[in-house]
């Protein structure tokens, strides 16, 4: 050995019958041959423009402040002397072969080694800097510890500012330069969009960070797909240094203490909350540098949260209406003492309104304003329009119930799913009880009196409000017909019409629908399997059983039929405005819809997709090598795994199209559901910001849905007999 002595680790060492693997070592890449690699990889201008920016990256800019400065400006206590002083030290962590000398002489049978200098510029936001500095980083240490790889695996540095950039470092790393270990930021702070519209200086503009599994403007999921293949776990080595409580001017100490902790605290949270660990059970993740104090808390905050906040949970602890409020009063009546007294005497009701507002309130609902009902023990306030317009509902035991409107609706959730995390449905429970209509203002925007209905058991499905008929139902031929000429007006005077169409609209082609009672997934359970991305990209098994699925696909042959010519009719007529379908089997271009109407939410089954390098080419190329026998075609240009380039379960929808699809719905006057149970989400979401925004709804499928409690017309029975009926202009009949 070149150098070598008796150290308490050897000692250590020696008493254990178990190897010792250093999880997160680190070594300082000689900077001169850095910049030989950096060269090399993108040129001199960037090796120079790397020099300068490292150079300003000294922060001399707090040093140079006064302390009068520093409280003023804020800046954050930058770090200073990191680097070991002791001679031997320094040149060990310097020195590839110095370093596999000492091995023995620090206990360690085997070291993953992680990078310095990586480690400060992955999360460059230069692109060209950062992706060159990674990849210059990645060729050096491969080179240097190559011929130490029995004992020393270092890291490579992936660059995650985007899912593409990550995925293509990380494919070079392993199977270019032979890499077993990588190593990303576990976030990215992005400019919040609204405040970088409006800034005019780019360096005052707020930052959020983005922990990429959570709420991200990006998906991710393909990175951890690809992870998956490569077979490599995910490290991630990132501190919060400066987030909020980190913000010390003066002490560096209280801004490093805990923060790799925090920032793994983070992740972890978006790894679970935003089901990575679910969708992808066999990647593994590794936070570096963290300890494990904060990892036992938040398995117990997770655990403690799911205990209180579950639904049943909060159905039964939390729920407002499980209050007993008589019961409530009297025990304000008999501990609240004098100041309780004063607030339970009776008041003078306080009129609002604006004019003669009581002239456009219908007669039955008069009685709501003011007057003797009661609310809670006490007098009822007279009640404004805008609070009528409100009213949900009432039970026997607490008079008229007023609600706040719903909140506006988040941000659209890009991951495809089968059910709601919280549906926006205006029934809750089966229990009856009278309650209020949605109010709408007509074309006039003149807003109708209060109504009240009886809201009958949730069993017959029934929609006061609503006529269902299919030609022949319960309401016979009269209420059919009555009830489609009513849909045809309705769409005589729509100036903006969205529709939303499902798989129900072309069962009729003779493609066969999911869920229906002959449904592709009701008759074969496990074919939902080739649909979901997890279970696709781990089991080569279900991509060989879609492939075949996909060869004798009845789409192939399908031809379009009246009801999606229905649709050409209607933007022929200049009412449609946005056609968003569910479908990927293209009938709705095949009929001669335009393509500039029509977003394939669920994208398309004529195409195929590499899930790693996002090349596509057309589906009929991928399925020649599977009849001449290729069983799980691969990419051709960088051996990936191939898919039909179309939206699984577990897989991010475009977030383009998705955010087209909700600014259609939000600014249409009808809302036309056809096809559809409207149970996959989030583009299920429209119909309800559809309502949300005034407009109509009306929902045409040959079975129940979701969301017809929700509707102003449902009609059940064949889409291709009723929808040619349905857009035909009434004055042509």
């Amino acid at each position: 050995m070149a150098y070598s002595t008796d150290s308490k680790s050897a000692a250590v060492r020696a008493q254990l019958d178990h190897p010792v693997i250093d999880g997160d070592g680190h070594w300082l890449e000689p900077v001169p041959i850095f910049l030989d690699y950096l060269r090399e990889v993108a040129g001199p201008s960037v090796a120079e423009r790397f020099v300068k920016m490292a150079t300003a990256h000294i922060d001399r800019g707090w040093y140079d402040m006064t302390p009068a400065d520093r409280l003023d400006r804020r800046p954050t206590r930058p770090t200073w002397w990191g680097e070991p002083a002791n001679t031997l030290d320094r040149a060990t962590a310097m020195i590839p072969k110095l370093f596999y000398e000492r091995l023995d002489d620090f206990g360690i049978d085997f070291a993953l080694l992680y990078t310095s200098l990586g480690l400060f510029h992955i999360a460059n936001p230069d692109e060209e800097l950062r992706r060159a500095i990674a990849r210059a980083v990645n060729r050096m240490n491969a080179d240097m510890f190559r011929p130490y790889a029995h004992r020393i695996a270092p890291a490579a540095v992936v660059p995650v500012h985007t899912p593409q950039e990550a995925i293509e470092e990380a494919t070079y790393a392993v199977r270019e330069l032979g890499m077993k270990v990588i190593m990303i930021a576990n976030h990215v702070r992005r400019p919040v969009p609204a405040f970088a519209r409006q800034a005019a200086d780019p360096t005052q503009v707020r930052h959020f960070v983005d922990s990429l599994a959570y709420e991200s403007p990006y998906d991710y999921d393909p990175l951890w797909a690809k992870c998956v293949e490569l077979k490599v776990a995910v490290t991630a080595h990132s501190g919060s240094m400066g987030w909020m409580g980190r913000e010390s001017v003066n002490s560096f100490t209280f801004n490093h203490i805990g923060h790799f902790a925090a920032a793994s605290h983070a992740f972890a949270k978006a790894l679970i909350l935003g089901g990575v660990v679910h969708r992808f059970p066999s990647l593994r993740f590794a936070m570096l540098e963290g300890g494990v104090g904060w990892a036992c808390n938040l398995v117990t905050d997770l655990l403690g949260h799911w205990e209180k906040r579950n639904g049943r949970a909060m159905e039964a602890h939390t729920r407002p209406t499980n209050l007993d409020k008589q019961a409530l009063k009297e025990l304000f009546t008999r501990w609240g003492g004098r100041r309780v007294d004063e607030l339970s005497e009776p008041r003078a009701p306080v009129q609002v309104g604006r004019g003669n507002d009581g002239a456009r309130v219908p007669r039955r609902a008069r009685r709501l304003r003011g007057g003797a009902r009661r609310l809670g023990g006490r007098a009822t306030p007279a009640v404004h329009r805008p609070f009528l317009l409100r009213v949900r509902g009432r039970r026997p035991d607490d008079g008229l119930g007023v609600r706040p409107a719903r909140p506006s609706p988040p941000a659209p959730d890009l991951q495809l799913r089968r059910r709601p995390l919280r549906r926006d449905r205006h029934v809750r429970g089966a229990g009856g009880g009278p309650r209020a209509g949605r109010a709408r203002p007509d074309r006039h925007r003149r807003l109708p009196g209060v109504r009240l209905y009886q809201r009958r058991a949730a069993s017959h499905r029934a929609q006061p409000r609503l006529l269902q008929g299919d030609g022949g139902g319960g309401r016979g031929g009269e209420g059919a017909r009555a009830l489609i000429d009513t849909v045809r007006k309705w769409i005589d005077e729509a100036q903006c019409l969205v529709a939303l169409t499902g798989a129900g609209i072309s069962t009729d082609s003779g493609i066969p629908d999911f869920r229906g009672p002959q449904g592709v997934w009701t008759k074969n359970p496990e074919a939902e399997k080739q649909s979901t991305l997890q279970n696709y990209v781990a089991d080569p098994e279900v991509r060989k059983r879609a492939w075949q699925s996909r060869l004798t696909s009845p789409a192939w042959q399908a031809q379009p039929n009246d009801g999606h010519r229905a649709f050409v009719t209607l933007e022929q007529r200049g009412k449609l405005d946005t056609l968003i379908t569910q479908n990927i089997d293209g009938l709705h271009l095949k009929a001669g819809s335009s393509p500039d109407r029509v977003i394939e939410i669920h994208g398309t089954m004529h195409e195929v997709v590499c899930l790693a390098c996002g090349e596509r080419a057309a589906m009929e190329r991928a399925l020649a090598r599977v009849r001449a026998g290729e069983e799980d075609p691969s990419c051709r240009t960088c051996r990936g795994i191939l898919k039909s380039a179309t939206i699984s379960f577990g897989q991010g929808l475009v977030e383009k199209d998705l955010v087209r699809a909700q600014r259609a719905a939000a600014e249409c006057d009808l809302m036309l559901a056809v096809g559809t149970k409207l149970s996959v989400y989030p583009i299920a979401g429209v119909v309800p910001v559809a309502k949300r925004a005034g407009a109509r709804v009306v929902i045409l499928n040959a079975e129940p849905t979701e969301m017809d409690e929700l509707a102003d017309a449902v009609l059940c029975g064949s889409i291709s007999g009723l929808l040619p009926r349905l857009v035909e202009s009434a004055a042509c009949r």
